[in-house]
């Protein structure tokens, strides 16, 4: 077993794009469950459900049974267009928006991860997402997935 410790500057939730950016930067897998301490895996082999949307390839799940995409499971092809998961502390709204704006979100309903943390919409931080500078990051991203799309060979 290998074990790497990863530290990051940040001030806790503002800067948690910050932190996915880095552990995927990092990962070596080909799917990067994007979750939190704040959630449980509730499914038993989980890794073999989401493996099988590996034909897709340029994909995210959404293992919410709600219409939030919570804790994104993002295929490797899909983060390597983008080059980071996200430009905003919203990583789950950032990559649930490009792959839904793309066509290539899929919601499995026999995924089931429990969030036990209390959900905080984080005006603040809403308010930097909603930005006109972000929103403009944010369709150059959705522009960067719809040409991989188009022309695969890029």
């Amino acid at each position: 077993i290998f074990i790497r410790t990863l530290c990051a500057k940040g001030s806790a939730y503002k800067d948690l794009h910050e932190y996915m950016n880095l552990l995927a930067n990092y990962a070596t897998g080909y799917w990067l469950l994007l979750a939190t301490d704040d959630c449980i895996m509730k499914t038993y082999n989980w890794d073999i459900t989401i493996d099988n949307y590996r034909t897709a390839k340029y994909c995210v799940i959404n293992p919410c049974g709600n219409g939030l995409n919570l804790f994104p499971i993002v295929s490797r092809p899909f983060y390597e267009t983008l080059k980071h998961i996200s430009l905003q502390t919203h990583y789950d709204s950032w990559i649930s928006t490009c792959a839904h704006e793309n066509k290539v979100q899929y919601r499995n309903y026999d995924l089931n991860i429990e969030h036990i943390g209390k959900y905080d919409p984080h005006t603040e931080t809403s308010n930097d997402y909603y930005s006109d500078k972000m929103q403009n990051l944010l369709k150059e991203d959705i522009e960067k997935i719809r040409k991989v799309l188009e022309c695969p060979q890029l």
